[in-house]
C-alpha cells in the first residue's frame, strides 16, 4: 500500500509542476516577443548584445584613457572625468553632440575591432601624434607673457606649448613654438566604454 501512496504523491507533484509551469508561460516580461529589433524587449536574453558588437570605422565611441610618455610620466588622463568621445577612423571629437576638433591620427583607428569593456595599450609615434619638433616655427612673443629669467637656447613649457628661445630684445622674445608633446612617443592605456 505504501508504494501506491508514494506513486500517487509523485504523480500529484508532477501534475502540480506541469500545471504551474503552463499557467505562467505567458507571464514573462517579453510577453512572448522574440523580435530582436524590438526596443521594448526587456527579457534579459538580448540585453547584453553590445558585448558582442565590435567597433567599425564611422562608429562614435567613448573611451577612458591614461596618456603616458615612454618614461612612464602621465601627461593626461580622463580618469574622474567624462570619457573621450570620437568617431572611429576619422577622429572627430564630440562634446555635447558637436564636433569640437580631432584626436591625434594615431588614436583614430586602434579602437576598430574592440568591444565594450575591452582594454588596450597603444603606442603612438611622433608622426602619428603631435609631429616632430619644428625649430623653424618661430614667433615673436611679448616678454610680459613669459617668465622673466629667460636665456638664449633655453627650452620652456608654457601651457601646452614648448618654446625654444632664439633671440630677445627689450620687449619681445623670438622662440620656436611647438606643442609640448611634439617629438614624443605617446602611450595610451584605453578602455572602450560605449559604441553609438
Amino acid at each position: 500500500m505504501n508504494l501506491k501512496v508514494t506513486a500517487v504523491c509523485f504523480i500529484a507533484i508532477v501534475a502540480l509542476f506541469l500545471f504551474v509551469g503552463c499557467t505562467n508561460m505567458g507571464n514573462d516580461s517579453n510577453n512572448g516577443n522574440t523580435d530582436l529589433n524590438n526596443p521594448d524587449d526587456n527579457s534579459g536574453i538580448y540585453n547584453n548584445l553590445n558585448q558582442f558588437v565590435k567597433v567599425k570605422a564611422g562608429d562614435t565611441v567613448s573611451v577612458y584613457y591614461v596618456g603616458k610618455l615612454t618614461d612612464g610620466n602621465v601627461f593626461d588622463s580622463s580618469v574622474g572625468k567624462d570619457p573621450l568621445t570620437f568617431v572611429a577612423g576619422t577622429g572627430e571629437m564630440i562634446v555635447n553632440g558637436k564636433i569640437v576638433g580631432t584626436v591625434v591620427e594615431g588614436f583614430r583607428t586602434p579602437v576598430i575591432g574592440m568591444k565594450v569593456g575591452d582594454k588596450k595599450t597603444i603606442e603612438i609615434s611622433p608622426e602619428q601624434g603631435y609631429g616632430a619638433i619644428n625649430e623653424d616655427n618661430k614667433q615673436w612673443i611679448p616678454k610680459e607673457q613669459l617668465p622673466a629669467d629667460l636665456n638664449i637656447d633655453q627650452v620652456i613649457i608654457v601651457g601646452q606649448y614648448r618654446l625654444k628661445v632664439y633671440e630677445m630684445n627689450d620687449q619681445n622674445v623670438l622662440a620656436s613654438v611647438n606643442h609640448f608633446l611634439a617629438g614624443q612617443t605617446l602611450i595610451f592605456d584605453i578602455i572602450l566604454v560605449s559604441i553609438n
